[in-house]
């Protein structure tokens, strides 16, 4: 008797779980939201049949019209799904999971595939994304150049695998076939953690296992020095732009003379004392300076910082965007990368990608006409890491990025909607939870 009850305690414990499970399960709205997030970081996102780490390639089949599975990952690769394809993918299949092929085609996206929950200390001291999988966790780095996949393996123990060039991952928030769903760590989306680059220590530990002699960190295969003409970024694979290429053009002191003009700094040689161009910074006497660190960057010196409470050392990039929001703010690293596009443009160091895009009435108000033109340089700057994404247009950083004030940002964007020279096209969650959407011009 008392076996009996303990089966049946069980078996209703059983459909308990499967109930809950199934309450839990992602809904086509989020799914769709999370592949167009994916969309903007320039990943090459892809459908995954559920309950498979393999491409739904009835889906694929459909979409890009080729029968032989090679083929089928490479067109995805080599051209990323559209808005209209992610959505038509949960018409094909409502079930349908997501993923992104690593590499090169979604900007050097690299993941550590932990098969345990107890990962080396060593291998986890560096803040990045990280997602739970039914075994353990995958870790998001950055790197520039190609790594082949391979064993995860520390003193002759197995932890789990490195997804290498080319290798499909499968994205939160997933169905995995026991019915687990693929989730983001608390507090470790890439919208609150990033994507941070591969640290040297995992590098070596690559390197080991490859048995490969050099000992440097990975470098990109462009080894000319930056130039006027920002050579990094076209030499760069896939179009990926990493801090380390952005710092390296830092580094070239004609390059620092040019982003100098557009900071108003006064034409002095590098190193010499001037008034400071920061906001709120109205000193009678020279008390900035633009010098080279240690690291070889030039940085701006402020010998006031203490009295302004701001840090004595900062990027030009961070000059830059303090001009624009009128104080000096702390950016995350997106921003940091956006704005430091931003000026290399201004500073005639880079082209912006060319947007097609709706052309306004002759009537439009300034305040629309000006917005809508910052729209746009915005992305012609992001596309040129991650083509064809759409972004987020918060009305503090579009004040600040169009040279608008906070408060006329709403009413502008909301005629740009009315009149379809933007759209909405998805929502990404930024940092505390809060939902952004996510935009495209028409």
């Amino acid at each position: 008797m008392s076996k009996q009850i303990s089966s049946i305690a069980t078996a209703n414990v059983i459909n308990d779980i499967n109930n809950y499970s199934s309450a839990l399960k992602p809904s086509v709205e989020e799914k769709i939201n999370a592949a167009i997030s994916y969309l903007a970081l320039g990943w090459a996102v892809i459908p995954v049949k559920c309950g498979t780490k393999q491409m739904h390639y009835k889906i694929s089949k459909k979409q890009r019209g080729t029968n032989k599975t090679t083929k089928h990952t490479n067109s995805y690769a080599k051209c990323r799904a559209t808005l209209d394809e992610i959505r038509e993918w949960f018409e094909i299949d409502l079930d349908c999971n997501i993923g992104t092929l690593t590499g090169q085609c979604s900007r050097g996206l690299y993941v550590f595939d932990w098969d345990t929950k107890k990962i080396p200390k060593k291998c986890c001291k560096t803040l990045t994304a990280k997602s739970k999988t039914k075994k353990g966790y995958h870790d998001f780095y950055y790197c520039p150049k190609k790594i082949p996949s391979t064993n995860i393996t520390i003193n002759g123990k197995h932890y789990g695998e490195i997804r290498g060039d080319g290798v499909l991952v499968v994205l939160p928030p997933s169905v995995h076939e026991t019915g687990w769903i693929y989730e983001w760590q608390d507090l470790f989306s890439p919208s609150e953690a990033g994507i941070a680059e591969i640290p040297r220590a995992l590098l070596e530990m690559v390197r080991k296992r490859l048995k490969i002699k050099s000992s440097n960190p990975v470098k990109s295969k462009n080894t000319r020095s930056a130039s006027s003409k920002y050579s990094l970024l076209a030499d760069s694979p896939s179009g990926f732009i990493s801090s380390s290429n952005l710092k390296e053009v830092d580094t070239n002191e004609s390059n620092v003379k040019e982003m100098c003009k557009v900071l108003n700094i006064p034409p002095v040689e590098l190193g010499q004392h001037f008034l400071c161009v920061l906001p709120h910074h109205q000193e009678k006497r020279p008390s900035a300076s633009v010098y080279r660190a240690d690291n070889k960057q030039f940085v701006y010196r402020d010998f006031h910082s203490a009295k302004h409470q701001c840090k004595p050392a900062m990027l030009l990039v961070e000059v830059y965007a303090a001009q624009a929001y009128g104080e000096v703010r702390q950016l995350n690293k997106p921003e940091l990368a956006v704005w430091h596009l931003r000026l290399l443009v201004e500073a005639k160091l880079l082209q912006p990608v060319e947007i097609s895009s709706y052309k306004l009435s002759e009537n439009s108000r300034p305040l629309v006409k000006k917005l809508y033109e910052g729209f746009l340089l915005l992305l012609g700057c992001k596309w040129l890491y991650s083509p064809n994404s759409p972004t987020t247009f918060s009305h503090r950083f579009a004040a600040a990025w169009c040279g608008i004030s906070e408060c006329n940002v709403g009413e502008a964007m909301a005629e740009l909607l009315k009149i379809k020279a933007i759209k909405k096209v998805g929502e990404v969650v930024g940092s505390f939870g809060k939902k952004m959407s996510l935009f495209l011009p028409n």
